[in-house]
This record gives C-alpha cells, structure tokens and sequence, in this order.
C-alpha cells in the first residue's frame, strides 16, 4: 500500500484549517473519548495550536460549511504543495466563481449577492466570498500569503508528530491490507471495499485522526475511512454475535410454555412463587428454578425497590425490534 507522503502532508494541512472553529473533537468528546489515544488527540492540539490565532481570518475560506482550499486541490490535482501554491497564484477570477459556484450547487453562475443570498450561509460566509471574488487580486494574494507561511510551521510540527506515532500508522495500514482485510470486506459495502483494496495510493491524515483518505487517481476523487474504523468494527462484530446468542436464547425461552406464562404473569404484577406453582401446576422450588433462568437469561430483573421480578422491556425491545427489521417490517405498521 503507497502513501503518497507530499500531497498527504498538502491535504492534511488544507482538511485542517476547516476545523479551526468548531473543532469535532471537542464538540463530539464524549464520543471521542474512549477510542482516541489521549497523546494522539494532545499532538493534535499543538499541530492546530499555531493555526488557531488566525481562525477568523480562515473561517472565511474554510469552516465545517465548505473550504474552499480542498475544493481548488480537488480541482487542481496538485503534484506537490509548491504545485499547488504555484496554481493557485495563476489561477483566474473565473477559475474560482466556478469553483464556488459548483461547492454551493447556486443555479446561477454568477457571484452577485443576490445569488448568494438564496445559499443556506451564515451572512458572515455569504460575506466573505462575494469579498473575495469582487477584489479578487488583493484577496487571493493575502490567501496565498498566509497559506504559505503557515504551511510550512504545520510541516514542521507534522514531522514530529509522524515520527511519535509511526507505529500505528504502519500496524493500521497492514491490518487493511493483510490480516484484517476481511473485518473490512464484511462491513463495507461492497462498492466501497472494491475501492479501497483496488486503490493503492492513500492521504494519511494526522490532523484528523479518525481519518485517512483513500485517493483514486483514475477519478480523481477521495474515500474517507476511519484510523479507529478497525477497532469499531472489531467490537461490532463481537456485538453482533453476543446479539445472535440472546437472541436464540430469547426465543428459545419464549418458546417454552411454562416460561412464556411465567412472563405474562410477571407482566400482570403477579410474582409470588407459590401462586405461580399453582397456575403452572409446578412445585416453588421449580418456579425458582424458572425465575433463575429467566433472570440469567436477562429477559426479566429482580427490582428492590419493587420487591419482586419485572421484565427487562428495554432488551425485550432491542431483540424484537431488530427481528421486525430483519424482515423489512417497520414498528409503525
């Protein structure tokens, strides 16, 4: 597997700057938590740390609405950062309008306010483009500017960063492409898991770390597959056959007779072992052999604030819902 390392490092840089505002890390840090390395999400923070004292400047040409910056590489197909620099600074007034255009799908093909007042931006965006575009020489060369400067400090902090953490790039990109390919092709769809063993050449996203991008150079065009996407569908998978067994096992239990009435009973507030043995004609000791299995089972609880057994409706749920979807059948009809 090839990582193209110069437009990885271009294309980190530019995915970058769109999370200087509203960072996903932060926002989702509850999510985030329990897979991310804390080291890796501190690395992080000094790699963005620099950037971050120019955010408002930045959020005019990428936020979490569009970036421009990644919409121009996109375009360009840039062989290096000094590519790219180079093609930006040539690049028409033309050239731009049409890449905001098709970036904000506008019907019309103009940069006029009016357009851009029929797009979904925050007025501050809306703003910030048609400033942009209408003094486009003084704009785009205070862009380049600060792209340039900074670009090169994000190199640098990149390097170091790289190098404390080569051990899980390689152990993440030798478990797609050997051992745990097949933890891949299960999950994916099958569409996206053709993609990523036909194409060889990958972005490697530091700035991101749930993130790395498969690149096609036939089209010219990105996948995004999670760093953390084999731990998650690892876990899925131990998920889905823990999931499996109580399911058998929950249909197996409602599938006896004397456990499906003791259920029903439960359901009617009626608990009492000695009651239960005589509806079931069952001694106690067998009620309690029954309420044990049920309880193991999980299907039902013993609540002490309740003082007696009451069914698990939350798991009963989760089974029997996922049944009806198995067979296409939605709850509401």
């Amino acid at each position: 597997m090839v990582i193209d390392e110069k437009r990885s490092e271009l294309f980190d840089y530019l995915i970058c700057l769109q999370f200087l505002k509203e960072d996903p890390l932060e926002k989702n840090s509850s999510l985030f938590d329990r897979m991310l390395d804390p080291i890796y999400v501190t690395l992080r923070e000094e790699l963005l740390k620099p950037l971050k004292e120019n955010v408002i400047f930045v959020n005019r040409y990428a936020n979490t609405t569009y970036n421009i910056f990644i919409n121009f590489f996109q375009m360009v197909n840039p062989e290096s950062a000094e590519d790219y620099f180079l093609q930006f600074e040539k690049a028409k007034k033309d050239v731009f309008v049409e890449l905001i255009v098709e970036m904000l799908s506008m019907q019309d093909k103009q940069i006029t306010t009016e357009n851009l007042e029929q797009t979904d931006l925050l007025d501050e965006y809306k703003w910030a483009i048609y400033s942009y575009i209408f003094d486009f020489e003084y704009q785009r060369s205070m862009v380049l500017n600060f792209l340039k400067e900074h670009y090169f400090l994000f190199c640098r902090k990149r390097k170091d960063i790289l190098e404390r953490v080569s051990s899980q790039r390689k152990e993440l990109l030798d478990q797609i492409e050997n051992d745990k390919k097949d933890i891949f092709l299960k999950f994916l769809p099958q569409e996206r898991a053709k993609e990523l063993f036909e194409h060889k050449t990958f972005f490697f996203l530091v700035s991101s770390p749930t993130l790395f991008y498969l690149y096609k150079k036939d089209e010219d065009s990105y996948m995004a597959i999670g760093c953390y996407l084999f731990p998650y569908l690892t876990m899925k998978e131990r998920v889905q056959k823990e999931f499996v067994e109580k399911r058998k096992t929950y249909l197996k239990i409602l599938a006896d007779e004397n456990r499906y009435g003791i259920l029903q009973k439960l359901t009617e507030g009626i608990s009492s072992n000695k009651i239960l043995a005589e509806i079931f004609n069952l001694s106690p000791p067998g009620v309690s052999y029954q309420l044990n299995a049920l309880t193991k089972s999980g299907v039902i609880n013993y609540s002490k604030e309740k003082g007696k057994y009451v069914l698990n409706d939350e798991e009963l749920k989760k089974i029997f819902s996922s049944i009806l979807l198995d067979f296409g059948i939605s709850e509401n009809t």
